[in-house]
């Protein structure tokens, strides 16, 4: 996501020198845009794929991750503090959890992490917990308990380290080791691949529930649908967080095709410049000048009087506009068209003004260049 802002930030700059370029139609300028653009672009386009692509990926791990953390607050010590001292006596693993969380996020006390997990654990509006196809927090022992041989009146540790330690703990010191189904993990059974207990009427597209007999005689529902894509989120700052990434992912897209289509029309307009700033073939033959068409006696005779005229009335009060009109109107009668290729960026403003006023008469004829330097003089 860093790697698209940069991206889209280099773009607009490119974007906005469009105008300039456009009106110009400097050969040099039109090339150096469309490299620009059209590499950045396709760079932008490929990015915002791939991060559209991984974003789509990541998205179910993210929710269930989030799913997770919310489903059960009180373990975190927020709420109430039944939660963690129902699940088999594993309180103390619940509060080393807590603790290893709380260093995590860089939260100093359980008031700043329940601030933390009031904030990301906030529902979205349209969740309801009893259809939606999330984890519904059921948890069941991984084995089935046989008789008691010994005395019925075991203590706790005992049950625990008979159903609990022969099984290998699937996360350090958390609340819900020796158990199975609160979360999508392969607990394995009848169902194959990762699966949940859910609530009873639960709705996941894709994905039948099938009944489970819990070892306490409950009837639990077990699907495979909350660790899908299918998954709905507990949390709207999931949520929002993945439409920002959209909104980000389509404004740079946009930005990339957008690229891509200024580069082909400054390709176009290189290729096929407008009637006023048409360039002539380029080619590898020696160029021939074209030569100046013998011209009737009066008007080469008043052109010549007013170049004479000229000298003797410019001057340093001239206006520079004034100089750089004459110059154009007089290369136009002299040499015809102006050459093709326009001053590159490089060259001294001075070469570029009189390249673009000489280029301003291109088309005339002669005559009408003539004729537009006496009228010129006769300004002055």
């Amino acid at each position: 996501l860093v790697f698209l802002v940069v991206l889209a930030l280099l773009g607009l700059p490119i974007c906005g020198s469009a105008f300039v370029v456009g009106v110009t139609e400097g050969r040099s300028a039109l090339r150096m845009f469309e490299t620009a653009a059209s590499v950045l672009g396709f760079v932008t386009i490929i990015a915002t794929v791939v991060l559209a692509v991984q974003g789509e990926r990541c998205r179910p791990d993210v929710v269930r991750t989030a799913n997770l953390i919310c489903q059960e607050t009180d373990v975190w010590g927020c709420g109430t503090t039944a939660a963690a001292g129902r699940r088999l006596g594993l309180g103390s693993e619940a509060v080393a959890f807590e603790k290893d969380i709380r260093a995590t996020l860089g939260l100093e006390n359980t008031t700043m992490l329940c601030s933390f997990l009031e904030e990301m654990c906030a529902a979205p509006a349209d969740l309801d917990v009893n259809t939606s196809c999330i984890c519904a927090g059921n948890w069941d022992l991984p084995v089935t308990p046989t008789a008691p041989t010994a005395t019925v009146g075991r203590r706790l540790r005992d049950i625990k380290a008979e159903f609990i330690a022969p099984f290998p703990r699937r996360l350090a010191e958390n609340p819900w080791t020796g158990t199975m189904g609160a979360f999508c993990d392969t607990w394995g059974g009848a169902t194959d691949g990762d699966w949940c207990f859910v609530a009873p009427s639960s709705q996941c597209t894709g994905a039948p529930k099938s009944l489970h007999k819990s070892s306490r005689g409950v009837d639990l529902f077990v699907s495979a649908g909350p660790c899908k894509d299918s998954v709905d989120s507990r949390s709207q700052l999931v949520l929002v967080g993945f439409e920002m990434l959209w909104t980000a992912v389509k404004a740079a897209g946009v930005e990339g095709v957008a690229m891509i289509v200024m580069a082909i029309l400054a390709a176009v307009l290189a290729r096929f410049p407008s009637k006023e700033t048409s360039y002539q073939q380029i080619s590898d033959a020696p160029q021939v000048v074209p030569q100046a068409t013998p011209q009737p006696y009066d008007l080469q005779m008043r052109f010549e009087d007013a170049q004479r005229e000229a000298v003797r009335k410019l001057s340093d009060q001239t206006p520079g506009d004034v100089k750089l009109m004459l110059y154009g109107f007089y290369q136009q009668a002299q040499k015809g068209d102006v050459h093709p290729e326009e001053p590159g960026y490089m060259a001294k403003p001075a070469e570029r003004q009189k390249y673009q006023y000489w280029a301003r008469h291109r088309g005339l004829s002669t005559q009408e260049a003539m004729e537009g330097y006496i009228r010129t003089v006769a300004l002055l």
